[in-house]
């Protein structure tokens, strides 16, 4: 009885990674010949080199942070939906409204409270 030797998930995991960079460096090996081709200065073939080089890798940055951002944006949201929501709690509508519950509530300032050091006799 055969088996057939898949792998681990780490091991295709691996092998697709390594034909991704040999494919990467047969696109720069490329353009670097297209750009040699030109008979252009060795010094601006080089500069225009890596220069595309690290545009390439701001643009895998840029999209590594926007994927990541979109993923937290889901896991956020799939965490607030299986949250069960309460009727517990009364919204503070119109006079319902008590300022004294905020965290920045300062009974001296407030004009509704009637200050004991000032009752009428």
């Amino acid at each position: 009885m055969a088996t057939s030797e898949r792998g681990t998930a780490f091991s295709i995991l691996g092998k697709w990674l390594g034909r991704l960079w040999l494919r990467m460096i047969q696109i720069d090996e490329r353009i670097s010949s297209l750009i040699e081709d030109r008979r252009m200065p060795d010094p601006l073939v080089s500069f225009l080199k890596w220069g595309l080089r690290l545009a390439l890798l701001l643009l895998l940055i840029i999209s590594a942070l926007g994927l990541s951002a979109v993923a937290l944006l889901i896991l956020f949201s799939a965490k607030m939906g299986s949250r069960p929501v309460s009727n517990d709690e009364d919204w503070a509508i119109g006079e319902q409204y008590d300022q004294r519950d905020d965290p920045f509530y300062d009974p001296i300032n407030d004009s509704r409270m009637i200050d004991p050091r000032f009752e009428d006799d």
